[in-house]
C-alpha cells in the first residue's frame, strides 16, 4: 500500500508541475509543486499513522494496536468488500460504534488468515473462533 501512495503522491505531483509549468514557468511553478508534494506526503503519514499497526482475532472480535504504547482498540467485523482475492476492505466498528474501514492485502497476513477475515467479514458479524 505504502508503493502504491508514493506512485500516486509522484504522479500527482509531475501532473501539477506538467499544468502549471507552461502558465506561469518552470521557475515560479516549482514553489507550488513542492507545497501540493509535501500535502500529499504530510497526508498519507498522517493515514498510515491511524492504521493498525497489529490485528488479533479472538472469539469476540479483533484487537487492533495502533503503536507499540497505545492500549488495544476491541472492534468488531460488520461486513466486506473484496477483490480479486488480493484485497479486504472489513468494515468494523469499534468503542463508538462508527465505521471504518481496515484494507487488509493477501499477502499480508497468512493465507488462512485472510480466508478467516472474508468468511468473517461476509457473515458480518462478530468473529467466533
Amino acid at each position: 500500500m505504502r508503493w502504491a501512495i508514493a506512485i500516486f503522491v509522484v504522479i500527482a505531483s509531475s501532473a501539477t508541475f506538467t499544468c502549471l509549468a507552461p502558465r506561469l514557468g518552470a521557475g515560479r511553478a516549482f514553489p507550488l509543486v513542492f507545497a501540493v508534494f509535501m500535502l500529499l506526503v504530510v497526508g498519507a503519514r498522517g493515514w498510515e499513522r491511524t492504521q493498525a499497526q497489529w490485528l488479533r482475532i479472538g472469539a469476540n472480535g479483533l484487537w487492533l494496536w495502533h503503536g507499540q504504547d497505545a492500549a488495544p482498540v476491541e472492534a468488531r467485523i460488520t461486513g466486506c468488500s473484496q477483490w480479486s482475492n488480493r484485497l479486504l476492505i472489513l468494515a468494523i466498528a469499534g468503542e463508538n460504534e462508527r465505521l471504518n474501514p481496515l484494507f487488509v492485502a493477501a499477502d499480508a497476513v497468512p493465507a488462512s488468515v485472510f480466508l478467516e477475515l472474508s468468511v468473517l467479514g461476509r457473515r458480518g458479524s462478530p468473529a467466533s473462533l
